[in-house]
């Protein structure tokens, strides 16, 4: 009867420890220690395939990036955090034209000095 009473103690105490450890477990992942606690992900939006914008806060800032298989781009970076007043006063097509143009006055620049490369 003792090795009974032996084995049921000793499961009974198995199948604590384990809800203990699922318990624990739990809390854990409820308090973000299984997230990176550092880098926030606010959003993020597919465009097609393997095409996505994500948009993270990283140290006070907020940043704008372009991912795709081959490559991880750093689009936009917004002083501070974004918040909903600062992300309505951002107009999305006033900054898309000005990237476009940015990047526009760069391949120009660019061809303009390869141009002048092959004067010479």
């Amino acid at each position: 009867m003792d090795k009974v009473l032996t084995v049921c103690l000793a499961f009974v105490f198995v199948i604590g420890v384990i809800l203990l450890i699922y318990w624990i477990a739990g809390s854990w992942q409820a308090q973000g220690g299984g997230r990176g606690r550092l880098i926030k992900i606010i959003d993020r939006t597919m465009l097609g395939r393997d095409k996505f914008l994500v948009l993270m806060q990283f140290q006070g800032n907020t940043y704008l990036l372009g991912v795709t298989n081959e490559t991880v781009a750093l689009l936009d970076k917004i002083e501070g955090e974004l918040t909903i007043e600062t992300a309505s006063s951002v107009n999305f097509k006033t900054k898309l034209a000005q990237l476009y143009k940015e990047s526009s006055n760069l391949r120009s620049t660019k061809e303009s000095q390869d141009d002048a490369g092959q004067d010479e």
